[in-house]
């Protein structure tokens, strides 16, 4: 089985763990009913895109 030749460094396994971690959902104004959505996709509230 392949075994890392060094130790990484804090910084460096942080910055490649970066890359996992779950991103935020973007989120906007529905132009219909005022209220916050996911962008792309149906409103919560009023059920329109």
């Amino acid at each position: 089985m392949p075994v890392p030749k060094r130790k990484l460094s804090y910084g460096r396994k942080r910055r490649k763990l970066q890359h996992k971690k779950p991103r935020r959902p973007q989120t906007v104004k529905c132009r219909h009913c005022g209220a916050q959505k996911i962008a792309h996709r149906l409103c919560l509230d009023c059920g329109k895109y």
